[in-house]
Parts: structure tokens; C-alpha cells; sequence
């Protein structure tokens, strides 16, 4: 394993927004949309997929939330935070596959890791993160010609 300070520096970059993220995960109390992200995650089955009519997030997110609703809100948030932390590793693998320069993937790295709206939606109950993660994810398998890959995702979606 690498030490952290042998990584390159848009790993090392990404690596403090990661840090950050997990950081703030129970810095705010709950507001409205993560209370009825909790409402809808705790509904019987059957009810929840009824009531998706009334939710802008796609079931798929219900459906993820649904183990995580009978704990703490850091507990209703981890899949947020999961989500935001793997867009990191795929903004990475991203950087590398369009060979941006070392310029390139600093100024890159720093945005992702850095940008308030990224770091909110990781230590959000709400879909966002998880969208983030599938759009990037369809890039990359856009660029790598996984079709089938990308049809999932965009099933996912």
C-alpha cells in the first residue's frame, strides 16, 4: 500500500475530498427532501413503489435507502457518501483514460474534491450523489465502447 504522501498529486487531491466528505456527514441536522427520502424509504414495499409518483428520485434510490432508514442520519447518508466517494475513484479513472496532463488533473482533481455542491450532495439523503456516480460511470463506458455496461446504467437511471 502507498503512503499518501507518495501519491500523485490528483490522487492526493482527491484523496482530501474524500476526507472531507466522510468528515461532514453529520454536520447538519435533517431538512425536508431527506425527511421524506426517510419517509419513503421506511414505507411498506408495495406502498413505497406506489407512491414513487410523488418522489422526483428514481425507486432505484427508495429501494437503496430502505436498510439504511431504521438508524442515525449518519446511517440514512452513508449511501450518498459511498456514491459520492466512487465518483471520485471514476473521475480518476477518467483523467487517466482522456490522458490529461498533470495540469489538467490537478485542476480537475481539486473541483471534484472541492466543489461546495459535490460535498453537499455527499452528506445528502437525496439521489444526487448516486446520479453523479451513474453519469459518470455511462461516460466512461461510452468512451470504452462497454455498450452493454452502459445500457445497465442507463437502465439504473
Amino acid at each position: 500500500m502507498k503512503k499518501i504522501s507518495s501519491l500523485p498529486l490528483p490522487a492526493f487531491i482527491l484523496t482530501l475530498g474524500g476526507i472531507l466528505r466522510i468528515s461532514g456527514i453529520n454536520a447538519s441536522a435533517i431538512w425536508y427532501d431527506e425527511a421524506f427520502s426517510f419517509f419513503m424509504a421506511r414505507l411498506p414495499l408495495g406502498k413505497m413503489l406506489a407512491q414513487q409518483w410523488i418522489e422526483y428520485s428514481p425507486p432505484l434510490w427508495s429501494l437503496i435507502e430502505r436498510p439504511f432508514a431504521h438508524g442515525p442520519l449518519w446511517v440514512l447518508r452513508l449511501p450518498a457518501l459511498v456514491a459520492s466517494l466512487a465518483s471520485l475513484y471514476v473521475v480518476y479513472l477518467l483523467m487517466q483514460r482522456l490522458n490529461f496532463d498533470q495540469w489538467q488533473q490537478s485542476l480537475s482533481a481539486a473541483l471534484v474534491a472541492f466543489l461546495p455542491g459535490l460535498l453537499w450532495t455527499a452528506q445528502d439523503a437525496r439521489v444526487y450523489a448516486l446520479l453523479s456516480l451513474l453519469y459518470l460511470l455511462a461516460y466512461l463506458f461510452a468512451l470504452d465502447g462497454k455498450w452493454r455496461s452502459l445500457g445497465i446504467v442507463s437502465v439504473l437511471m
